[in-house]
């Protein structure tokens, strides 16, 4: 809609001239700017991380004894939380396969990963990113990320889960019973501090997984 509006006002100030009308070109290009950057940071970090956290928690419902029914009721009544809680699983999932892709690539003869993983650039910018490059790159990136993070979620979580269950390890020898004051409060917050733990853990540890693979 704005790129059919912008459009029309492409051919208006171009027939008038007008100053005015450029200024309103300028503000669309600008709203359209903040709706393509929304909208991909939307998807890349907000909708991808859930999806992969999902993905963990039903690949590992044999480990933990659980049912798909328990996890839908848990999340109907608590939607806040299993939100939250699918989001930091997933986006820690993503962060410790892209450090370790990373590192592979450059354990790795540079032709094998090459064309398909980018090397990783020491200062990022990420707005400049989102809005050099079309849409359409945008999305075939994300499919391509989707579908390396679900094999290896295949791979790393949910084969090794079966193989566990299939011998007799179905479920965790400790079960913690978690008691809460103020759960609206003490979730998030215990999130976060995980969430961070895995960033400075794998902040620390990224030569050690080059290592490793090496």
């Amino acid at each position: 809609m704005l790129l059919s509006w912008r459009l029309a006002m492409v051919g208006v100030c171009a027939y008038y001239e007008s100053p005015v009308l450029d200024h309103v070109l300028w503000v669309l290009d600008g709203f359209k700017a903040v709706i393509k950057v929304t909208v991909l940071l939307c998807l890349k970090m907000l909708l991808l991380p859930v999806l992969l956290g999902c993905g963990i928690d039903f690949a590992t419902l044999a480990l933990f004894e659980a049912t798909v029914a328990q996890r839908v009721r848990f999340a109907s009544y608590h939607v806040l939380c299993a939100l939250l809680l699918h989001w930091v699983v997933g986006i820690s999932f993503m962060l410790l396969i892209t450090v370790s892709v990373l590192q592979l690539r450059e354990v790795l003869h540079p032709a094998v990963l090459a064309r398909i993983i980018r090397p990783q650039e020491a200062h990022p910018d990420l707005l400049k990113t989102l809005l050099g490059e079309s849409c359409a790159k945008h999305g075939r990136r994300m499919v391509l990320s989707l579908l390396i993070y679900w094999l290896l979620l295949m791979l790393v979580v949910w084969l090794p889960v079966r193989l566990a269950s299939s011998l007799g390890f179905s479920a965790l020898p400790l079960r913690a019973r978690l008691c809460y004051v103020l759960p609206e409060l003490q979730v998030p917050l215990e999130l976060l501090v995980f969430h961070m733990g895995v960033l400075a853990l794998l902040e620390r540890s990224k030569n050690m997984i080059g290592d490793f693979q090496h």
